[in-house]
């Protein structure tokens, strides 16, 4: 049991101490270091060659294990079967789905999308604008490293990894509803982040503090839903997918559309209410969409 808890905790530790162990070169100066905020470029430049680093010899080392267990017989594609990274039609398929199904929870900030004008093909949407966003280095650390990282790590590896030590006894409401809040509890390291950039003042870490437990809260939420996308399609692709549309269009902001909008306040309201509820009917009707080794553990 110590082992469960303990190599989920491992593969999450070594990654958010990723983010700090690589730092940005900073010119000589006789004045102490400054503290760089996490949006500057050569920020993110440090932290990506880190996160992928740690993704890397995270999958190494899971492979290593792999093939020392019984589970060793299926060969590699055993391996890429228990991290769903295989590539085929259904996992295409899985991931237009899951994208679909995510989509619908957020009728209500995409019909205030439709609003300002702002979907493809209206006024204010610009194909060249979108590619200079999704290109910039932030855009690249929240729409493609941080999903495809994080992903791997707190999702294909972690629920591989527990099915490995188990030798296949795995316990689904574990790796469902537990290990997310790894994911969760990574996200506090915007606590220090927060104090830093404060000046190490009282308030800044109060502030840190009330960030990291909303951060906590909703990550939470979302690895549960990445987790049970994994499961129900086999594929991590969803998860992915699902977690860059998520980034994509942020928080919901209702108080803030309704605002903006107040001639329009029954239909905004009305399409987060049809978002919530079409988000839940897909839920209860989505099916698997291929047998998957983690199912007899489900039965």
């Amino acid at each position: 049991m110590l082992l469960v808890l303990t190599h989920p905790l491992a593969l999450s530790t070594s990654y958010v101490a990723s983010l700090y162990l690589f730092k940005p070169r900073q010119q000589p100066s006789s004045d102490a270091p400054v503290h760089l905020p996490r949006d500057n470029p050569a920020v993110i430049r440090a932290r990506l060659t880190g996160l992928s680093l740690s993704t890397i010899a995270s999958f190494g080392l899971l492979a290593l294990r792999y093939h020392r267990s019984g589970l060793s017989i299926l060969g590699w594609r055993g391996l890429f079967d228990l991290l769903g990274l295989q590539v085929d039609r259904q996992a295409i398929k899985a991931s237009i789905v899951g994208v679909g199904l995510t989509a619908s929870l957020f009728a209500g900030p995409l019909f205030v999308e439709f609003l300002d004008r702002k979907l493809p093909g209206q006024k204010w949407f610009s194909l060249k604008r979108c590619w200079g966003d999704v290109t910039s280095w932030i855009g690249l650390r929240n729409w493609v490293f941080a999903p495809l990282t994080e992903e791997l790590i707190f999702r294909s590896f972690t629920f591989a990894s527990e099915f490995i030590m188990t030798n296949g006894m795995v316990d689904w409401k574990w790796l469902v509803f537990f290990t997310p809040v790894y994911f969760g509890v990574a996200h506090a390291h915007h606590i220090w982040e927060s104090y830093v950039q404060s000046g190490r003042t009282r308030d800044g870490l109060i502030r840190g503090s009330i960030q990291a437990a909303f951060q906590f809260s909703y990550t939470t939420l979302f690895g549960w839903y990445s987790s049970y996308l994994f499961f129900r399609t086999g594929s991590v692709y969803p998860s992915i997918f699902a977690h860059t549309f998520c980034n994509m269009m942020g928080f919901p902001t209702l108080g803030y559309d309704l605002d903006r909008y107040p001639e329009k306040k029954q239909s905004i309201i009305c399409s987060y209410i049809a978002g919530i509820v079409a988000f839940t009917a897909g839920m209860v009707r989505f099916v698997h969409t291929r047998e998957f080794v983690y199912w007899p553990a489900l039965l």
